[in-house]
């Protein structure tokens, strides 16, 4: 009688420890977690706000829309305001300008920026060019040459004035965008 308890302790002792190995797996397999799960949803919106407003003759502003009925040979401005919205700076980035006409040149107009980064009474003109497959826009970068584009201080607002003269012998619609881009896109 003796041997059978011997036995029992062992077979006992080993389906003991069966069962709490199988029991941890168990355990491990419902719950591979500490903690409930929580979700996340982010609205992400640019950090950078360009606003636009002109009181040249003939230009009207309507939101982010500038309408322009000028004559070849004229001049209007169109003063633009850029605050950065992020708690961080903003680096990087250059202020681009696509101008859209069937068969415009880089000669139809003319384009004058003063503002942000230069000294008060200071004007450079913006140099323009086109990129090969489309003949069709014409390309205007404003902001630093360097290859670190520009850069904007949280919090901080810019404020530019760009002026546009066309060539005397443009006419037609033009069309164009201003926009803040990563100095890493430009197109020329």
């Amino acid at each position: 009688m003796e041997t059978k308890k011997k036995f029992n302790k062992k077979k006992l002792l080993t389906f003991g420890i069966l069962g709490v190995f199988a029991l941890a797996l168990a355990s491990a397999a419902l719950v591979s977690y500490l903690s409930n799960p929580v979700d996340v949803s982010m609205d992400v919106e640019s950090p950078l706000v360009l606003t636009l407003s002109s009181s040249s003759d003939g230009v009207a502003v309507d939101g982010d829309v500038v309408t322009a009925n000028i004559y070849g040979a004229d001049t209007f401005s169109v003063d633009a305001s850029l605050e950065n919205k992020a708690n961080n700076p903003i680096t990087g980035f250059v202020t681009e300008v696509k101008i859209h006409n069937d068969g415009i040149s880089a000669d139809d107009l003319n384009l004058v920026y003063s503002g942000y980064g230069l000294p008060e009474g200071q004007s450079v003109t913006i140099p323009l060019c086109q990129v090969s497959g489309e003949p069709n826009n014409v390309y205007a970068y404003i902001g630093s040459p360097s290859s670190e584009g520009d850069s904007i201080n949280a919090g901080e607002t810019q404020s530019s004035t760009l002026t546009a003269t066309m060539n005397q012998f443009a006419i037609g619609t033009y069309t164009g965008t201003v926009q803040v881009i990563d100095m890493a896109n430009r197109k020329c």
